[in-house]
């Protein structure tokens, strides 16, 4: 009986975790219902992300700065966002959506509005290469994943306040 207990609240774990991380271009944050009025340049975070474990991880860590993180599965949609409304930071999971990314930072370095989004990404330290040409097409810094989430609160502060 124990061990169906402990998968019932594995399961129930899995769902109230699969709310913070509804579909793509979706609000991840609890600020979601405050329309774009309520949510000044500062507070909002668009993010190419695939990797739920690390997308979940980004969103609570926002939710406690106050911030509003919107997430994306690919580069055209969040291009949509970012001319309807400039974010204070974008990230970019360079593990899952590589050449996604080398789209999305291509088109933000056509456009001179775009230019002054900073843009962060995180990567596994296999991908050494992917690092570094990463950095020389545009990304203002990209983080070891380990890094990443240990610098996490700082990137709000640092970009997003």
């Amino acid at each position: 009986m124990k061990q169906m207990d402990n998968r019932q609240n594995k399961l129930m774990q899995t769902k109230a975790g699969m709310r913070h991380f509804p579909k793509s271009g979706a609000v991840v944050s609890p600020n979601a219902g405050m329309g774009s009025a309520g949510i000044s340049r500062g507070g909002i975070i668009y993010g190419l992300l695939r990797d739920v474990l690390m997308a979940t991880k980004i969103a609570q860590s926002a939710k406690h700065a106050h911030l509003a993180v919107h997430h994306f599965d690919e580069a055209a949609p969040l291009l949509d966002h970012v001319r309807t409304k400039i974010p204070s930071l974008i990230i970019l999971d360079w593990d899952a959506c590589e050449s996604e990314a080398f789209k999305l930072l291509k088109e933000l370095q056509q456009n001179a509005d775009f230019k002054s989004v900073p843009v962060v990404g995180y990567v596994s330290q296999s991908k050494r290469a992917t690092q570094q040409e990463a950095q020389r097409s545009g990304c203002d810094r990209v983080y070891f994943k380990s890094d990443f989430m240990k610098h996490l609160d700082d990137l709000w502060v640092r970009y997003a306040s």
